[in-house]
């Protein structure tokens, strides 16, 4: 039998055994590198370094929804989402985000769309999330 010595992300998750959220964040965070082929795909070598371990203990214990995140993010700006009138932060908003990749879709469903709170509310700190969430 051929050991493979290339990986795409999804062989790269099959080969580590580890949920795609864990792999979406560990890439997210840094703990993953870029892919060191030209092609877009990981070595053998690089991913058998990594400590599936760590990339585990990563993962947030909880994560949020958009609408969760978007009433972190109305309320970072100090104009909370109120119910029954227009959101400030909308869950739409928080999906353009994550379309644009300022935040990290961690579910790996197409259907739902799981976000590290932390990951929020770093956005929300920074001195430029107005600009950000403008678009």
């Amino acid at each position: 039998m051929v050991r493979r010595l290339e990986f795409d992300e999804g062989q790269a998750i099959r080969l580590l055994g580890v949920p795609v959220m864990v792999w979406r964040w560990a890439r997210c965070s840094g703990l993953v590198p870029v892919p060191d082929l030209p092609d877009g795909r990981w070595s053998r070598a690089v991913l058998e370094g990594l400590d599936v371990g760590v990339l585990r203990a990563s993962v947030p214990p909880e994560l949020v929804e958009p609408a969760d995140a978007a009433d972190r993010l109305a309320a970072a700006l100090g104009t909370p989402n109120v119910p029954g009138r227009p959101p400030v932060v909308s869950a739409a908003l928080v999906a353009n985000l994550v379309a644009r990749g300022v935040l990290a879709d961690l579910s790996g469903n197409p259907r739902y769309v799981w976000i590290n709170p932390e990951q929020v509310d770093r956005l929300a700190a920074r001195p430029d999330v107005r600009r950000l969430l403008a678009g």
